[in-house]
């Protein structure tokens, strides 16, 4: 479990790398581009995985892996991202609101 702990690690700190380089994206209050970039950080941080896994275990099946989990997650956090960005918008300016 250890293993896999730090595979995630490993491919999260990779990923966070890639995402500083697009932050001007990310910041540009576009949700398309928005939950396009999350859709790609998902399927390159699955890819950064399952490579580093793969090492561990060479007979791992990667394709079938990808296409049914990876894509589908990848789908799933694109389309929620910009949702819940809203909704985190709206709550701070009806909180803001309470405020002033």
């Amino acid at each position: 479990s250890h293993g896999i702990m730090g595979l995630y690690a490993i491919s999260y700190f990779l990923t966070t790398l890639l995402v500083i380089n697009v932050k001007k994206i990310l910041y540009s209050n576009n949700y398309f581009a928005i939950g396009l970039i999350v859709s790609v950080m998902t399927i390159i941080e699955a890819l950064l995985s399952l490579t580093i896994l793969g090492w561990f275990y060479p007979d791992l099946e990667k394709i079938p892996l990808i296409i049914n989990t990876t894509i589908s997650l990848a789908i799933i956090h694109g389309f929620s991202t910009p949702v819940i960005l809203k909704l985190i918008i709206w709550g701070e300016n009806i909180f803001l609101k309470e405020v002033t």
